[in-house]
């Protein structure tokens, strides 16, 4: 897809709080619905139409943030040399996956209804 050149008007415009939040909604309902690529959340295709997305944010503005998304010091030169794919978002992804081990007990509290288990008595 396109990425903002330099002299386009959404580059070096800052995003506002509620402006993310938007755009992580979008993200998170990206992956309930489910579309062959991005640009597919803004296509006037009839068959594939989903108005939402455009009605939030234009596809140029939401490809700007997620191109632009990271949470590490572009100019750190351990970190220009990382080969890590997710690097741009390493350090909340492993907050989140901590947070979320820690807090998530599968065998706790588990209730399982026997009319959906196998039985072969």
């Amino acid at each position: 897809g396109k990425v903002e050149l330099p002299n386009s008007r959404m580059y070096g415009k800052n995003v506002t709080v509620p402006e993310f939040y938007s755009f992580l909604a979008m993200v998170i309902l990206m992956g309930i619905v489910k579309k062959k690529k991005a640009a597919d959340y803004w296509s006037e295709d009839p068959i594939i139409l989903t108005p939402f997305f455009s009605k939030v944010m234009s596809k140029n503005r939401w490809q700007y943030i997620m191109s632009s998304l990271h949470f590490f010091d572009t100019l750190d030169p351990a970190n220009v040399s990382n080969i890590d794919k997710m690097r741009r978002i390493r350090l909340v992804f492993d907050y989140l996956r901590r947070k979320f081990t820690s807090n998530f007990r599968p065998y706790r509290d588990l209730v399982i209804d026997e009319s959906i288990v196998l039985w072969r008595g």
